[in-house]
Order: C-alpha cells, then structure tokens, then sequence
C-alpha cells in the first residue's frame, strides 16, 4: 500500500500473465535492481524532485526500450501498440503506454518519488506530485522527453497525426479533463 517499488513491479510481472518460474522473476528484478542502483548517483544528486522523474524518464528509455523500431513509424523507436506487459519490455525491449507506465511508476517509486498511474478510455501515463505541493507533472513515458509536457488542447491537436499514423483512436482534451488518476498500487 506504501508504493513499495518490488511490490509493484511483482504486481506488473504478475499482470503480464506469461511468467511462470522463478527464474524468469528472478531476471526480471535484477535487471530491475542493476538499473536502479546504476542511476542511483545521477538521480540521487539532483535535488529537485521533477528533475529527478525527467532524468528517471530518459534513463528508463535508453536501458529498456531498446527493441527492434517500430515498422508503422520507425521514428517512435521500439513502441509496439501491442505491448502492454511489462515482460516484453524486460523480454524484447518493446512497450506502449500501458509497460512503460507501470515499468516508470516502480522504478519511480524505487526512488521515492511521489507517482500515480493516469489511465484514459485509450491511454496511460503517470503523474508525478513533487515534493507534495499538488503541482501536478504529466509524464508520457511513451516519449524520453515526455516529461512536463503541457495536456492542453493545443498538445492533443499537434499528436492527432501520430495517433492517426499509427491507427490508434485519437486521445482528445476531453479525454484528458476526464482521466482517472490512481494509487500506484
């Protein structure tokens, strides 16, 4: 219930429904841990707890979403509208909105941070409330400069061509004013 970050990520390997052996398990954490202490200096040093989730964002992007690019649009790297288990990133290096939220939100909570998962009719990501003042950060984890970037109708209008390229339903303002925001547990 506290966030503990090996809590959530057995809860996302759990989700994933295809682990069925220790061993797998055991891999997933390690890879996991591995990553957590090898950013643990940079992360750690900064101060700034937005900073810290922007820094963690881009980090997760280069160790884990090292997959084969996407055939529709090679320019959006290894995103695989298909991909919504956590495994396949640890497996193939390949996510969507869904993994990389939940992969985001443990690594994010590993550090402390203050995150929450945002679902939509068609979409994840996460919130970040830093240093508890209610001043909430989106975070697109599907994007390493995602972090901060503005939801307002403006946002939605410059991402419709994406979403049509990729024959995903298009995510609206309205979407967004209507989002649901949810325990990272």
């Amino acid at each position: 219930r506290q966030g503990d970050a090996h809590a959530l990520l057995a809860l996302a390997i759990l989700g994933s429904g295809d682990v069925r052996d220790a061993a797998s398990y055991a891999r997933y954490t390690k890879r996991f841990d591995d990553f957590v202490e090898g950013v643990r200096p940079s992360v750690e040093a900064e101060p700034d707890q937005a900073k810290r989730g922007d820094l963690l964002n881009r980090a997760m992007h280069k160790a884990f979403f090292t997959g084969a690019p996407n055939p529709k649009e090679p320019s959006i790297g290894s995103y695989d509208y298909d991909q919504p288990r956590v495994t396949g990133v640890f497996e193939h290096g390949t996510y969507n909105c869904i993994s990389s939220a939940l992969l985001y939100t443990a690594l994010a909570r590993a550090f402390g941070l203050p995150v929450r998962g945002v679902i939509t009719k068609n979409h994840a990501f996460v919130e970040l409330d830093p240093d508890g003042t209610d001043q909430r950060i989106d975070v697109e984890t599907t994007d390493p400069a995602g972090f901060g970037q503005i939801h307002d109708a403006a946002f939605y209008a410059r991402a419709l061509p994406m979403w049509k390229k990729l024959g995903l339903e298009p995510m609206t303002y309205d979407d967004y004013v209507k989002r649901e925001v949810l325990a990272p547990y």
